[in-house]
C-alpha cells in the first residue's frame, strides 16, 4: 500500500509539473467583464491562445440580487452563464489580438422568485437555455499585457425550458429564440506564445 502511494505522489508531481511548464509557455488571456454589473452580473474569461491567429476562450457569468420592493413583497433573482467561445483573428500583430470573428455555445440559467405578503402568493419564473452563433470582436494587447476585449455577437437558442408558476392573472411572454453575446472587458495576459 505505501508502494502506491509513493508512485501515485510520483504521479502527480511529474503531471504538475508537465501542466506547469505547459501553461507557463502558452497564452492565456484573463479578463474580467465589468459591463455586465449594470444588470447585476459579473463575467470573467479565461482566452488560452493556441497561435496567433486561433483561440478558445471559455466564460462564465454570474450575478444575482435579492431584497423588499417599495410594497415590503419579497423578492431574488439569481442568474448564471457559462459560455465558449472560438476565435479567428485577423492581422494579429502582439500575439492573439487585433479583429476577430468566431462562434460561440451559451448557457443560461436563471431564476426569479417574488414572494407576495399581502395576498400570500409566491411568484417563480425558471429559466434554462442553450445556443449558439456568431460573434465579431477586437482584443487590444499592450506591450505590458494588458489586455482590452470587445465583442457583440447573435445566435439561435436551440433548447429553452422556461417554466413559471404562481399568479395566473399575469401574462407572460414567450423570450424569443434568439440569443445574445457581448463582451467590454479588460484584463491580463499570462505567458507569450512563440510564433
Amino acid at each position: 500500500m505505501l508502494q502506491k502511494t509513493c508512485n501515485m505522489k510520483k504521479i502527480s508531481l511529474a503531471a504538475f509539473l508537465c501542466a506547469l511548464s505547459f501553461f507557463g509557455t502558452a497564452q492565456i488571456d484573463l479578463t474580467a467583464n465589468p459591463l455586465g454589473m449594470l444588470w447585476g452580473d459579473f463575467g470573467l474569461g479565461a482566452d488560452y491562445c493556441f497561435n496567433s491567429s486561433v483561440s478558445s476562450e471559455l466564460g462564465l457569468g454570474f450575478g444575482g440580487d435579492s431584497g423588499t420592493d417599495d410594497n415590503s413583497n419579497e423578492y431574488s433573482y439569481k442568474n448564471l452563464n457559462i459560455s465558449g467561445v472560438v476565435k479567428y483573428y485577423f492581422s494579429p500583430t502582439h500575439g492573439s489580438d487585433n479583429f476577430y470573428s468566431g462562434g460561440f455555445v451559451k448557457y443560461i440559467n436563471r431564476n426569479y422568485e417574488h414572494t407576495d405578503i399581502v395576498a400570500n402568493n409566491v411568484i417563480e419564473y425558471d429559466q434554462s437555455r442553450i445556443g449558439a452563433g456568431v460573434l465579431f470582436g477586437t482584443k487590444r494587447a499592450s506591450e505590458g499585457g494588458f489586455i482590452f476585449d470587445f465583442n457583440f455577437g447573435v445566435g439561435k437558442a436551440f433548447i429553452d425550458d422556461t417554466s413559471f408558476t404562481g399568479d395566473d392573472t399575469i401574462e407572460v411572454n414567450e423570450w424569443p429564440a434568439i440569443m445574445f453575446i457581448g463582451k467590454l472587458a479588460i484584463g491580463y495576459r499570462l505567458g507569450v506564445k512563440s510564433e
